[in-house]
């Protein structure tokens, strides 16, 4: 339905929509085609400008200067916006053998054949100066970039034709034209990491002792070295550690064993479970990461590494050399039914902070991203050393007076967490919370962060449930040959039966097997018929009635099948005391005695 100019303004302020709403809906469009006209007039002007210097300069020495440029950039450039850099050299930085820049040149031929607009934007070009900008806030309409050469702070348009993507501290060299009251970019410019700018600022630096010359000379007589600097990658800095994987290769000679000894592990956690094959995740540390902007909370646990076993090999990986040893001295606990093949360091990558490797789990609705927060845990960055600055941490540097080293490391984390949030999820309303990480530390806090002073986040440590019942359906024939049903498969000692059973009967003859199948299937009757919902290996009497009277109970009672029978229980008990679940020292010598 359409909205009469002398009508009440749908928004409820009691104005006739002429003189409310509608008014800011003109104004906005007005300044949206004045927007339009700045960019097709900036447009034309540097298609005029780039004409007049193809006709200027000889295709010889166009190359030769290409040439020069690509060197001088230490080939750093994607080749993609290569040719686009190196107009913008020529046209703004570049002197020829005439002593004018290439827009100086394009002046002095053509002020009189320009319209007042093209005469006084070229004028404003020639007038403009690199700054080297930091983004240090934000409105609903803008970027504040900050100069970090001068101080000044310029609010620059966040127009999608002028900022296709905004990062927390996002870093750049650019030239800056004022419009309407706001700022806007001039020309091409490659939006960066803070220390990428630091990279840039310390080439200046010495440029400037070096040849004794100023800041804007140095720009100009090095303007691609400047460029190089800033795309150099961050690695080069002193402190990146290298991220290693190391790993452990075995032979089995017995892959069940192996298998249900992982599977039995409190802190081994299953992920798949096939009859060829198996994943494990050796996870600890589990907590629960809460959010005041999160819809729910976000379980999650350090992960030490990951097993794979197939076939009769088994694989661990994890990413720190003590988790490594400490998974090797676990499995010696097996003795020879598994044989160490290879003890490997392998280099991956590197990174300014400590790698981690996290398991995750999700509240319903709540978005990914924040498992990605959770996962990242900045919290702990307060005290891990960092080693590009002496390996003090965040709040070592601030409690020795070195806060802009701190604010500097914070800046550029948040920078590449943003970054990697904005690629992985397509959806990401929220930011990570810096702030409560820099209150921990009495930093300024970022206005970068959603919800802003308000934001608080924290981990709390949480009990989780053992996994080791968990019942897969690679088992449910072992659990049928002795007996249990669906209704009667959840019981305390179903997984320790299970897993004896696999283990007993791996390596036994069939006719042994057969033994030990109704052996265990006697045992099961007897023990779902009792009322214990533990172990109790100290209740030798209760054991004594159940392996006798009630023995002799079951059908088709013999003395030669209770003599079986009393064997293989005994063998379960000790197989029980060997992998410490219980004491059956005891009830091994009544079974002694019933034998006897």
């Amino acid at each position: 339905m359409s909205i009469g100019r002398n009508d009440s303004c749908p928004c409820g302020s009691g104005k006739k929509y002429k003189n409310c709403c509608l008014k800011s809906e003109n104004k906005k469009q007005v300044i949206l085609q004045q927007r339009e006209r700045f960019y097709e007039s900036k447009q034309d002007l540097v298609e005029k400008v780039g004409d007049y210097l193809v006709q200027q300069v000889p295709i010889k020495q166009y190359n030769a200067l290409k040439n020069t440029f690509h060197e001088r950039t230490e080939k750093r450039i994607d080749k993609d916006i290569e040719e686009s850099y190196f107009t913008f050299w020529l046209y703004f930085f570049y002197r020829f053998d005439n002593g004018l820049r290439g827009i100086e040149w394009f002046y002095e031929d053509n002020k009189g054949k320009l319209t007042p607009e093209e005469l006084s934007m070229t004028k404003n070009w020639m007038d403009m100066r690199i700054r080297f900008l930091k983004a240090v806030d934000e409105t609903e309409e803008t970027a504040i970039f900050k100069d970090v050469l001068t101080g000044e702070n310029f609010p620059v348009s966040n127009d999608e034709e002028n900022l296709i993507y905004f990062y927390p501290w996002i870093c750049t060299l650019a030239f800056l034209e004022p419009f309407n009251g706001l700022y806007y970019f001039n020309g091409l410019r490659y939006n960066v990491s803070p220390y990428n700018l630091e990279n840039a600022l310390e080439t200046l630096e010495t440029l400037k002792k070096e040849e004794n010359l100023s800041t804007e000379e140095v720009i100009e007589a090095h303007f691609p070295e400047l460029i190089a600097s800033l795309l150099e990658p961050i690695s080069v800095h002193k402190g990146i550690s290298e991220v290693a994987e190391y790993s452990l290769t075995y032979s089995l000679n017995n892959p069940v064993i192996v298998s249900e000894f992982l599977r039995s592990q409190e802190d081994i956690k299953v992920e798949a479970w096939e009859v060829e094959k198996q994943e494990f995740t050796w996870a600890g540390n589990w907590r629960v990461y809460t959010d005041n902007a999160c819809p729910g909370n976000v379980q999650l646990a350090d992960a030490y590494g990951t097993l794979f076993l197939q076939e009769n090999t088994l694989i661990f990986v994890g990413i720190e050399a003590k988790y490594q040893q400490a998974m090797k001295h676990r499995l010696e606990s097996l003795g020879d039914v598994l044989t160490l093949e290879k003890e490997e360091k392998k280099v991956i990558g590197d990174s300014m902070a400590r790698p981690n490797s996290v398991l995750v789990v999700l509240d319903e609705m709540v978005p990914e991203h924040f498992a990605f927060y959770a996962q990242n845990d900045l919290l702990k960055e307060v005290d891990e050393p960092i080693p590009m600055y002496d390996n003090l941490s965040l709040r070592e540097l601030v409690s020795q007076g070195r806060e802009s080293d701190a604010l500097k490391w914070l800046e550029n984390l948040e920078y590449n967490v943003f970054r990697q949030v904005q690629q992985q999820f397509e959806e990401a309303e929220v930011t990570a919370d810096f702030n409560t990480l820099r209150r921990e530390v009495s930093l300024p806090l970022s206005p970068f962060v959603t919800g802003g002073s308000h934001r608080k986040s924290m981990y709390e440590p949480v009990e989780v449930a053992s996994n080791t019942n968990q019942i897969f359906e690679a088992d449910i024939p072992f659990l049928e040959a002795i007996g249990f049903k669906p209704h009667t498969a959840n019981h305390f000692y179903t997984a320790d039966l299970l897993r004896y059973y696999k283990e007993r009967t791996s390596t036994q003859t069939e006719e042994e097997a057969i033994q030990t199948t109704a052996a265990l299937y006697d045992f099961r009757a007897l023990l779902e018929t009792s009322n214990i919902d533990d172990w109790q290996a100290e209740a030798v009497s209760f054991w004594k009635a159940m392996l006798i009277s009630e023995y002799k109970e079951l059908p088709e009672f013999t003395a030669e099948k209770h003599k079986t029978f009393l064997y293989e229980v005994d063998a379960f008990f000790a197989w029980m005391e060997n992998i410490g679940r219980a004491n059956f020292a005891e009830v091994r010598n009544v079974i002694q005695q019933i034998k006897e």
